[in-house]
Formats: C-alpha cells, sequence, structure tokens
C-alpha cells in the first residue's frame, strides 16, 4: 500500500480542489497539499496494524495538519472534506488490495472499517486543533504587528519567518498589497465588510486608521483576478503588481497606494494598467510641466475648440491610430478626423508619424486628464507667445 500513496495522495487533491475552494485558491501553498496528504495517509497506514489504544500515537500527524490549515483560514468543513475523500480513496485501495489478494470477505469488510474508524478519529483530532488555534489569538495579534512592519517596508527576513509561520504563509510566494481608501466624502472602511477571500485568492486584512491594507496570497494567480470581488462601494482601491516573497510588502504596499491615488473617485485601479499616470503622480508638478511644454498652444484655445481636439487625439490613441474607428467612434466623417489630428500636429509641431512625439502628446494628454490644466494658465499663454 505504501508504494500506491503518491497516488492516493493525487486521488485525494484532484478531488478536494474540485470541491473545496479552499484547495485551490491559493490560501494552501500548492507545493503543500501532495505532501502533506501524503503524509497524513502514511500515519493512517501506520495505524492500522495497531490495537485501538495505541492509535494516538498517530495523532501528530492530524494535529498538524488542523492547526496549520487554522492558520491558512481554511473552514472545518474543508478539513472535514479532506478526512473524508482520504478515508475514501484509502478504504477503496484496501478493498482492491483485499481482492486481488483473495482475503476472506469478512477480514475484508473489517480492514474498511478499521481504515473508517482510523480517518474519523484522524478527522476529530484535527478539527480539535483546528479549532484550538483559532482561538489563540495572542500570537496572531502579534504576528500582525509585524506584519505590519513588512508592510511599512521592513525588509527583515526574521520578521517575515515570523509572519509566515503565524498566518502560514509561503515566505517566498507571489503577493498582491491592496489598499483601500475612502473615496472623498465617503465612509471609512470597516473590517467587517472585507472579504477574507477574493475570486478565491484568499486576502488577510490590516487596518491603518480609516484605510484597510489587504495582503493577497496570490499562488498562480494574477493581481487582475482580485478586481470582481473588490470592486463597487465609495472607496478607491489600489492594488499592487505581483510581488514575490513576504520581505517585498513594502514595496508593492507602496505601489498599491500609487494605483489609488491614480483614480479622482471611488473605483479601482491596478498598477500594472495604469503605469503613465502612476509616474505622473509621482511629481503632479512635474507632469503639469509635462502639459505646458507638449500641449500649450491646444490649451490656450477657447475651452470648447481645445477640448475637441483633446477628445480626438484621445480617440486616435486609444484606437491604435485607426482613422476609421476614430471617426465611427465620435460621429463624424474621416476627413474631419484627420483635419483635427493635422492641426494638432500643426499646434504643438510634433508629428503623429513620429513615435516619440506620440509618446509626449499621450503623456501629456494623461497628465491634463488626471490633474486638469496647469495652475497658471497665463504662463501657457506666453508660452504659445
Amino acid at each position: 500500500m505504501r508504494r500506491h500513496v503518491p497516488d492516493l495522495a493525487e486521488q485525494v487533491l484532484v478531488s478536494l480542489r474540485r470541491s473545496e475552494n479552499a484547495y485551490r485558491s491559493g490560501a494552501i501553498p500548492p507545493q503543500e497539499p501532495p505532501q502533506w496528504i501524503a503524509q497524513s495517509i502514511h500515519r493512517a497506514l501506520d495505524a492500522l496494524p495497531m490495537p485501538p489504544a495505541e492509535i494516538s500515537e498517530t495523532f501528530d500527524m492530524p494535529r498538524r495538519t488542523g492547526s496549520r490549515r487554522a492558520r491558512q483560514g481554511v473552514p472545518q468543513r474543508a478539513l472535514l472534506r479532506a478526512y473524508h475523500d482520504g478515508g475514501r480513496v484509502l478504504s477503496t485501495a484496501c478493498m482492491q488490495w483485499a481482492f486481488e489478494e483473495g482475503l476472506h470477505p469478512q477480514k475484508s469488510v473489517s480492514l474498511v472499517e478499521s481504515v473508517w474508524r482510523i480517518a474519523d478519529e484522524h478527522s476529530v483530532i484535527a478539527v480539535d486543533a483546528l479549532r484550538s488555534a483559532q482561538q489563540d489569538v495572542t500570537d496572531r495579534r502579534w504576528a500582525g504587528f509585524l506584519l505590519d512592519t513588512l508592510l511599512n517596508g521592513d525588509v527583515d527576513e526574521s520578521s517575515a519567518a515570523t509572519v509566515a509561520r503565524a498566518f502560514a504563509l509561503p515566505e517566498r510566494g507571489r503577493y498582491a498589497v491592496i489598499v483601500r481608501q475612502p473615496a472623498p466624502g465617503g465612509p471609512p472602511a470597516r473590517m467587517e465588510d472585507l472579504v477574507p477571500f477574493a475570486d478565491g485568492m484568499r486576502v488577510i486584512w490590516r487596518m491603518h486608521g480609516e484605510r484597510a491594507v489587504g495582503v493577497a496570497v496570490l499562488g498562480e494567480g494574477e493581481p487582475t483576478g482580485l478586481g470582481g470581488a473588490l470592486s463597487g462601494g465609495d472607496f478607491r482601491t489600489g492594488i499592487s503588481a505581483a510581488a514575490t516573497g513576504l520581505a517585498s510588502l513594502g514595496r508593492a504596499r507602496t505601489q498599491a497606494e500609487v494605483a489609488a491615488r491614480t483614480l479622482h473617485g471611488a473605483g479601482l485601479a491596478f498598477l500594472e494598467e495604469r503605469l503613465p499616470v502612476a509616474m505622473l503622480s509621482a511629481d503632479p508638478a512635474l507632469a503639469r510641466e509635462l502639459q505646458v511644454q507638449v500641449l500649450a498652444p491646444v490649451l490656450a484655445l477657447e475651452a470648447g475648440r481645445r477640448d475637441l481636439l483633446l477628445e480626438t487625439l484621445e480617440a486616435w490613441l486609444v484606437a491604435d491610430g485607426l482613422v476609421a474607428k476614430v471617426a465611427a467612434d465620435l460621429h463624424c466623417h474621416r476627413n474631419t478626423v484627420l483635419n483635427r489630428l493635422r492641426r494638432i500636429e500643426e499646434l504643438t509641431g510634433r508629428s503623429l508619424s513620429s513615435p516619440r512625439a506620440v509618446i509626449d502628446l499621450g503623456l501629456a494628454l494623461e497628465a491634463f486628464r488626471h490633474f486638469g490644466g496647469p495652475d497658471d494658465l497665463g504662463r501657457v499663454v506666453r508660452r504659445v507667445g
């Protein structure tokens, strides 16, 4: 039977990932379940020849499993399902072995009953350990303070190791940081409103004043997969790029805060999708200077004419230079689009056939959309003059 343990563990894992979100969400590091399930099956096999009074010698593994799953936020139902599936797979394998060996039916039944008794006793111990660990908040609270230091930029490896143990996290796993803060006039974030899982990915939340900071365990997922569960509400929510390792959380938090700052009001922003605006947000004064340098002649126009030209430029950039699509999107003739684009080239002195000029115009337009026009309109007029 021991020769078949890797295959049996794989059967259990496939079943668990199909039925229990906790085993496919990234809450448990993906490399962990095959090893732990295999060890659990080995301990069940250890218990098979033991007298009932000695089975307690094999309780070490279910205790470890229950305690660790509690720190990973795995619900009791999922843990019970793991032991149920393990008992089912192991009893089926024992029945097959008994058939191949020609074992007497009564002995076959006795063997299967023993497997289920052991699975039941191990599951009881695991659940007791899970409940006990859930009630032991002292170490988690202390580890939460260490997690805050990592989010604040501390890269101490010993702190990362302690947090990894306390929260049952992979120290070198993939993470994203979420910053959720009130939109102007909106209510503060509240812990009770925050989701423990976003699109199946575990999120550990910490309150920092009126804002909430979350550490999402990505596993094999991507930050953009978090959006569905985090959108909505009167909040500005920024999400960092993927970061490797708990010691990288400080940099990821900075990225999430930058992403949140790219929003004018409530909404959701992924850093990777808003890099140009994020770079401009790092120095608003420089962003306004870029507008003056690139778009001054356009900004000096009467507001209606200015907005028409900027709208056309924005549509042209979004359409990757396809004039026919711009005309359809703006409900005008393609010659009208071409005339507006030529006017932009004349006013700015930048050709839309030049990649460098297009980059300048695109960034200047992003700066205008995000920050509004320059503070000193007189300087714009003087610049044109």
